[in-house]
C-alpha cells in the first residue's frame, strides 16, 4: 500500500489538517532520533514517527527507541505510525506492544 515513508506521509497529511492545527515535517540530524512529524494545537504537542512495512521494533533505531522513551516518560504524546499492506496501525510507545486506535486529530478521508 505504501512505497515508502514519504508515501505514508502523503496519505496522512491530508487527514490530520484539522481545523486550529499546525502540523510540519520534521527531518533533522541533531537531535538523533526525534520523530517525523510534529504537531501543535494550543498547549497540545504531538509527536509521529513514521515507518513503512511490516510493524517491527527492529524498524526502530535504538536513538529512536530512547527518544522516545523519554518523551513518554515526561508525559509527551508520541506515536509511532507504521504504513503497511493493510493500512495504518498506530502505537503510542517505543515498545510497540500494543497497538491503540487512531488519535483524535486523525480523520479518515
Amino acid at each position: 500500500m505504501f512505497a515508502d515513508e514519504k508515501a505514508v506521509w502523503a496519505f496522512l497529511r491530508p487527514r490530520i489538517l484539522g481545523p486550529g492545527w499546525h502540523w510540519e515535517r520534521v527531518e533533522v540530524k541533531q537531535p538523533t532520533g526525534m520523530p517525523d512529524v510534529h504537531g501543535m494545537r494550543g498547549p497540545r504537542a504531538v509527536w509521529i514517527e513514521l515507518k513503512e512495512g511490516p510493524v517491527s521494533i527492529r524498524a526502530l533505531r535504538r536513538d529512536q527507541r530512547e527518544w522516545i522513551a523519554n518523551a513518554v516518560r515526561v508525559g509527551a504524546e508520541v506515536y509511532v505510525l507504521f504504513g503497511t499492506s493493510t493500512g495504518l496501525k498506530w502505537f503510542a510507545d517505543q515498545t510497540l506492544a500494543c497497538e491503540v486506535c487512531a488519535p483524535d486529530f486523525y480523520r479518515e478521508r
